[in-house]
């Protein structure tokens, strides 16, 4: 028969950090070089955007200089 367990063996587990979205949050993740997608403050301006996520503002932007014919063919 197997001996009871020991009371001094138990598993942890690790919570992630929850995500910042209080005030400030966006210098914070500029500040520390990690895009935090639930920080309201730079939501569509240094959105990496992605798969499911809307086009970023660079996009939009090369999406309108190309239809206006101010870049070339070539990097449309």
């Amino acid at each position: 028969m197997a001996p009871p367990p020991n009371s001094s063996t138990h598993t942890t587990t690790r919570r992630s950090p929850r995500a910042d979205s209080g005030p400030g949050c966006g210098q914070r993740a500029v500040k520390a070089g990690r895009f935090n997608p639930k920080c309201p403050e730079y939501q569509g301006y240094l959105d990496p955007g992605g798969p499911g996520r809307g086009k970023t503002s660079g996009d939009l932007q090369r999406e309108y200089a190309c239809e206006q014919g101010y870049l070339p063919k070539s990097e449309c």
